[in-house]
């Protein structure tokens, strides 16, 4: 099982740590500058609704600081989300160049520049949202391996994997293990009419109806909030850009994809 989960952590490639790297005392301090006043832009494919599409022919120039907010953005909403959301592969892979690119302006940096530290502390802060937003996500895998599988086996040709590559093959072996592991231990000790593993009720799935507080980015008009008790008393409310509610997950949670909304 180690194994697999390197195989989903290998996704963000390898990225050297070794801050005691010796630095650099002849580098030219105007290129330093360049590289590190967060005015490089990197270029990424979106879909306009800032969730980023490789298949999609738009090109959108953003700079290391907005790169590492739609990082941020999407770390809150993996976090706070009760469900799996879509992998960011986009963002994943521009943040890793932007690691490896911080890192190698450190090491050829001159010696004693009070920069370095600062650098040092922003690029520590960078690596933490990346590995805390893959880990989330490799939590939400192994907790509903059965339910995630299932939705991206069902879903249309047209509809992108909320799955990385790695992150499939990573809940298609756990869901496999989970599964002889249970028959091993348990089923295979049941009476043959009690053997059959009914992974929709016994397997988790996420709670769509968990309340969530969120922050609205843009004017949504009609969000229709059912009622829970059935007694027919639906309400359709219009959200203003930059409120705050608290509400249930599932009425919102196409807005939280389409970046419409914030979760917090």
């Amino acid at each position: 099982m180690d194994n697999e989960y390197s195989n989903v952590i290998s996704s963000i490639r390898s990225i050297n740590t070794d801050e005691s790297s010796s630095l650099s005392s002849n580098t030219n301090e105007e290129e330093y500058n360049h590289h590190t006043n967060g005015t490089e832009a990197y270029s990424t494919h979106t879909n306009g609704h800032d969730n980023f599409d490789e298949d999609e022919d738009d090109e959108e120039e953003i700079t290391p600081a907005e790169l590492i907010e739609k990082l941020q953005q999407s770390w809150l909403n993996e976090k706070f989300s009760p469900e799996l959301l879509e992998h960011k592969t986009a963002v994943v892979e521009c943040i890793i160049e932007q690691i490896k690119h911080m890192e190698n302006n450190i090491r050829s940096a001159k010696k004693g520049d009070f920069r370095i530290a600062i650098h040092k502390l922003e690029l520590d802060r960078i690596k933490f949202l990346l590995y805390s937003y893959l880990r989330i996500r490799i939590k939400k895998i192994e907790q509903f391996a059965s339910s995630i599988l299932e939705e991206d086996n069902r879903r249309p040709s047209n509809i992108r994997s909320k799955l990385s590559a790695e992150e499939y093959a990573y809940a298609s072996e756990y869901l496999k293990n989970v599964r002889a592991h249970l028959t091993a231990s348990v089923l295979e000790h049941l009476p043959s009419n009690l053997q059959d593993l009914n992974e929709a009720v016994t397997m988790p799935r996420p709670d769509l109806d968990k309340f969530v507080f969120l922050r609205t980015m843009d004017n949504i008009k009609g969000i229709l909030i059912d009622d829970m008790t059935n007694d027919g008393r639906n309400e359709i409310i219009d959200m203003d850009k930059g409120d705050l509610y608290i509400m249930r997950y599932n009425p919102i949670k196409s807005y939280v994809n389409s970046g419409e909304v914030q979760l917090i």
